[in-house]
């Protein structure tokens, strides 16, 4: 997404040729999602996607991180994802909580 103030909650992604799902705005909220063979990230915050909300989703099987934050996104709260790779945290100021690297 490049708009602000984006919720993407409770959807299926299944076989994305790049990231599975793209933050590119702030105050976004990623939540409940199950993102599945993806051909780079599960999920990745890059430029300008501070002040968001990653929370509560499964990612497996992607070619990438499971989730990564770029120095450009601060701020971000990555919480309860379940996933089966790295979080790469490269932001400032980010809150990285209860979540599961290893789950699949």
């Amino acid at each position: 997404t490049v708009a602000a103030d984006v919720d993407i909650q409770g959807c299926t992604i299944l076989g994305a040729d790049t990231t599975g799902i793209q933050i590119s705005g702030a105050r976004a909220r990623v939540i409940g999602n199950h993102i599945a063979n993806t051909g780079g990230d599960g999920i990745n915050g890059s430029a300008a996607s501070d002040d968001s909300v990653i929370a509560n989703n499964r990612i497996q099987d992607q070619t990438g991180d499971s989730i990564e934050l770029t120095a450009a996104g601060d701020d971000v709260v990555v919480s309860g994802n379940r996933c089966d790779g790295a979080i790469n945290d490269g932001s400032t100021g980010s809150t990285l909580t209860g979540n599961d690297t290893s789950a699949f």
